[in-house]
């Protein structure tokens, strides 16, 4: 890393996690001539992040790119940021911290990609049984004494809490900033992401889509997470007879696909608002095999609706022992020093906010009821 990145980029994005980051980096990456690189890919050290960017800049392009800054607790990070030499815009996605620490303690993985596949749905359990809770490694969710001592003890590693809530910190260590572009998260849920896309493209310079759908169709919900894995789709396989199948893929959001779309089929909002984004399609060929055969059609719809139950009863339940805001609150209004701790950690990172975007900070309901909890005296 002795030399700078080529400047053969256009606009950064920084964030952190928990955020909805994930999701903005796909509604970025469903723009016109606009590519983020190396999207949602994590490297150990700035040393490997270095290289990887290097190489895909050294390549002429002519459309826009934009470079994903998301976490700094890794080996050179400051190093690394210093390669970045070209003045350009930042844009940097927040939101409410107080539902950012909830979002943390709700959030779960998958453990096997290779599994997300069906064609019984009386033999799909290992489908729901593969994912586990990031903070207690299994199936159960932190109880709340754990999650108490677990908030009390982050105020003494800081480092850690700033990978979580971070913005300045990246705007220090990359010095050489042009403008600072704040999209809170709440600006790009499904009704407001394609304007506020809109909005940006005119100033950075990408087009979006003329289908909204592409962009409000973008969906990374926590309550999906315990089944659906993000780049890869569910596979039900419906046996015709024993030489012959068809197959449907099932995305846990709107999909860019040559895949035949059914999700019409489908009626999906009588169930849970977060699987009003599931989006369910074929392949061409099964497309007019389904489309023509009423009895196959009726059966495959009666499968899926069983499965569509079941994660709706599993939704149902993660709403209800998920951990909340208010329990968040509760830990802070328990604890002064630990209170204490994370404003101070929050007004420091997020010092822009407070001072020019009062509009983006009045949305922040939870964390305007934290500020309430000691008053200033106290």
């Amino acid at each position: 890393m002795n030399l700078p990145l080529p400047d053969r980029y256009d606009f950064i994005f920084i964030s952190s996690h928990g955020t909805g980051e994930k999701a903005f980096q796909e509604m970025l990456a469903r723009c016109d001539n606009l590519k983020i690189l190396q999207k949602n890919k994590w490297y150990d050290n700035g040393r490997d992040r270095y290289k990887a960017f290097y190489s895909d800049l050294i390549v002429n392009d002519i459309t826009k790119r934009c470079i994903p800054i998301i976490e700094c607790n890794f080996p050179y990070y400051k190093r690394y940021l210093h390669m970045f030499n070209k003045k350009v815009s930042l844009v940097c996605l927040t939101r409410d911290p107080i539902k950012m620490v909830a979002s943390t303690y709700n959030y779960k993985m998958i453990r096997d990609k290779n599994i997300l596949h069906f064609s019984n749905i009386n033999e799909n359990n290992d489908i729901f049984n593969n994912f586990f809770y990031s903070t207690t490694n299994s199936q159960s969710i932190i109880d709340l004494t754990d999650l108490k001592k677990r908030i009390v003890h982050q105020r003494t590693i800081t480092d850690n809490m700033r990978f979580t809530y971070i913005a300045k910190t990246h705007i220090k260590n990359l010095r050489n900033v042009e403008r600072i572009y704040y999209v809170d998260s709440s600006e790009i849920n499904p009704s407001k992401g394609y304007l506020k896309l809109k909005q940006l493209g005119e100033n950075l310079g990408f087009e979006v889509p003329m289908n909204n759908a592409l962009i409000d169709g973008v969906n990374f919900t926590h309550f999906l997470r315990f089944i659906f894995d993000i780049d890869k789709p569910i596979v039900y396989i419906h046996y015709l007879d024993h030489n012959s199948s068809l197959k449907i893929f099932i995305y846990h959001m709107y999909q860019v696909t040559q895949k035949k779309d059914i999700t019409y089929l489908f009626n999906l909002q009588q169930y849970d608002k977060a699987m009003h984004s599931i989006f369910i399609c074929s392949e061409a060929k099964d497309y007019d095999i389904l489309i023509k055969n009423n009895e196959i059609q009726e059966e495959i719809y009666n499968k899926l609706s069983l499965f569509f139950n079941k994660i709706n009863d599993y939704i149902d339940l993660l709403r209800k022992i998920s951990i909340n805001e208010d329990d968040i609150l509760k830990v802070y209004s328990e604890d002064k020093q630990t209170y204490t701790a994370f404003r101070e950690l929050i007004e420091y990172e997020f010092e822009d906010i407070f001072k020019k975007k009062i509009d983006i900070l009045e949305k922040w309901k939870y964390y305007l009821r934290f500020m309430k909890l000691y008053s200033k005296g106290d």
